[in-house]
């Protein structure tokens, strides 16, 4: 179930919409490329420490997807990298007043918060055990 919980937050968080000026404004895949092939976009990635949330983040998701390592606090470290993020693009649309930014962030905070919940019900059923 992690394995899915870990997908469905990798695939949502591709397809948020981030608009901070040209040239990221796009997916996060195309800002990503962008970053990479455009030697003019390197200095955006030196100037938005955003991405070194993002980076470590998608590689932590791609590792519990992939390799197998399935780890609740891994999962959890990878939400909140991604989570912090995607807060950023929900608020940035908000005060922007674009519909397509921070409607592109409800798919992410649904899961993210269906992941929250049910790891806090699993939590309340252990400790009732344990009394």
């Amino acid at each position: 179930m992690n394995r899915f919980f870990n997908l469905g937050l990798l695939v949502t968080f591709l397809i948020c919409y981030a608009d901070w000026g040209h040239p990221a404004a796009g997916f996060i895949p195309q800002i990503e490329y962008s970053l990479f092939t455009d030697p003019r976009a390197l200095t955006l990635f030196i100037q938005n420490p955003i991405w070194v949330l993002i980076i470590p983040g998608q590689l932590i998701f791609f590792f519990g997807i992939f390799v197998g390592i399935h780890s609740k606090r891994l999962t959890m470290a990878g939400l909140i990298l991604l989570g912090i993020t995607v807060l950023l693009i929900f608020g940035d649309g908000i005060m922007k007043g674009e519909p397509k930014v921070y409607l592109s962030t409800i798919p992410f905070l649904a899961i993210a918060i269906t992941w929250l919940v049910r790891l806090g019900k699993r939590v309340a059923t252990v400790e009732d055990e344990i009394e």
